[in-house]
């Protein structure tokens, strides 16, 4: 994958979010904001597996996940408190589970079993405590499937397919979520950007939309 196609997903993968929180936040009746936004998640599982083909350290590369993640904890305690919203304390937002899936394809490429079945039992076992991560083991799953898979466009398609149809039927993920494989058509033919969107853009551009969007929100509650 070139620099101009990984971009291409970012941008995607930025712009979907971007509506799907808008539907979560602002626009909560309206199904199709959320059917679009279901693109996101799934372009940013594949590119940990790009990311990770490309990082200069693994080290850094995992902890700056695990900050970002840390940093949007504190923001989403500050907006619930703000707008009175209840959260679940254990729930850690979408960059924990990116960096337990970064760890994951880190584990399996390294041939590091141990490490990767402590990981992919790590979120089981915590739910115990009732402390969970944005999309869960799905999450994990997919990311390693994305990155075991991305040699061949059909065993890509078909095991994104089957991990989906898994945890929707077996596991505790909506209906809706099917509408996530719609992500294989830009994972498959990206187009090229020529312009290049700066590493840390992904990184700023999470807390500053979700400010935004539940800033707005708290508007019209006045």
């Amino acid at each position: 994958m070139t620099l101009g196609q990984s971009n291409f997903i970012k941008l995607l993968a930025m712009v979907s979010m971007l509506i799907d929180h808008a539907g979560l936040i602002l626009f909560p009746e309206i199904t199709l904001f959320r059917i679009i936004g279901r693109l996101s998640f799934p372009l940013l599982a594949y590119q940990i597996g790009v990311g990770f083909s490309h990082t200069r350290s693994f080290k850094n590369y995992f902890f700056r996940l695990v900050l970002f993640g840390a940093a949007m904890q504190v923001l989403y305690i500050i907006m619930g408190k703000l707008l009175d919203f209840d959260r679940q304390p254990g729930y850690l937002n979408v960059f924990f589970t990116l960096a337990l899936g970064l760890a994951a394809v880190y584990a399996l490429r390294r041939k590091k079993y141990f490490l990767l079945c402590s990981i992919l039992l790590l979120l089981p076992l915590l739910s115990i405590f009732k402390v969970t991560t944005d999309y869960g083991l799905y999450g994990i799953v997919l990311i390693l499937m994305l990155d075991t898979l991305r040699a061949s466009p059909l065993y890509l398609a078909l095991g994104m397919a089957a991990v989906n149809i898994l945890f929707v039927v077996a596991g505790d993920m909506g209906p809706i979520q099917l509408f996530s494989l719609m992500a294989i058509f830009p994972v498959l033919k990206p187009l090229s950007l020529k312009w290049r969107i700066p590493s840390c853009a992904f990184y700023l551009f999470y807390p500053i939309h979700l400010a935004i969007l539940y800033g707005i929100s708290m508007l019209f509650q006045f």
